[in-house]
């Protein structure tokens, strides 16, 4: 039946709907395709377009894979209605969702290809100062002294290194996890005056794009541990980062 035939064109997000030839233009709008498009053209990374693949997979049979440019205002706030209680997404969740379809729609309208006004504009459940507020609690020099001082973390140094430095590095320099797991020989680097630094040029932000200083005797650490390695070793989920590896 029709439901489950557009669940299934849905599961096939990005690479099915992506055309080889030129579509008719009552085709050309249908949201399988315009997400499809989307994450084909855009310059994101690997996990962010898992990210969107799963939201498109929420929204096309939702929408019944209609024209997007028929969307109301209305059909955004029944979607929100749905994923929140019919498939008990949190409110984060909803927002991120919700978020991905407003940067198709923005995108269009870029492109003269949306007329009307975007429909999923500042429909957000989770206020910034919410999102500000909710954040992790910063912890206080003694919480950490206890933790990383003692024997059994330093311990951790020989039993496993990798992870005993991944954690290192993130005290210093409060790098992300994925941006530290997926660090090689290349990207320790030192400057004209000897000043040694992390060249990160892949992370998840483009504010997380940068130059960051980090103590010599650090540095050498991961420099000899990487170059023998050649990285960390340590496996990625799916596109969806490393930080299951480490926690593990």
């Amino acid at each position: 039946n029709e439901p489950q035939q557009l669940l299934r064109l849905a599961h096939q997000i990005p690479t099915v709907f992506v055309p080889r030839t030129a579509l008719p233009d009552q085709d050309k709008f249908k949201m399988a395709v315009v997400f499809s498009h989307y994450i084909a053209v855009k310059k994101i990374r690997e996990v962010t377009k898992v990210d969107y693949g799963s939201y498109a997979k929420d929204l096309v049979p939702f929408f019944k894979n209609r024209d997007i440019r028929s969307l109301c205002e209305q059909d955004v706030s029944d979607l929100i209605l749905h994923l929140r209680v019919e498939l008990g997404n949190d409110p984060r969740t909803v927002d991120n969702k919700v978020g991905f379809l407003r940067a198709v729609i923005n995108h269009l309208i870029k492109h003269g290809q949306f007329a009307a006004a975007n429909p999923a504009a500042a429909k957000n459940l989770v206020s910034k100062r919410e999102r500000r507020q909710s954040g992790t609690k910063p912890i206080a020099y003694n919480d950490l002294k206890v933790i990383f001082g003692s024997k059994d973390f330093a311990k951790l140094r020989l039993t496993n290194p990798s992870i005993y430095l991944i954690v290192m590095t993130g005290l210093c320099t409060g790098m992300r996890v994925s941006s530290i797991a997926r660090l090689s020989p290349t990207d320790l680097k030192v400057s004209m005056k000897g000043a040694t630094y992390i060249d990160i040029s892949a992370d998840k932000t483009v504010a997380g794009n940068r130059d960051i200083p980090i103590p010599r005797q650090l540095f050498d650490a991961l420099k000899s541990h990487l170059s023998e390695r050649n990285g960390f070793g340590l496996v990625g989920r799916g596109g969806k980062g490393y930080s299951d590896s480490v926690n593990k």
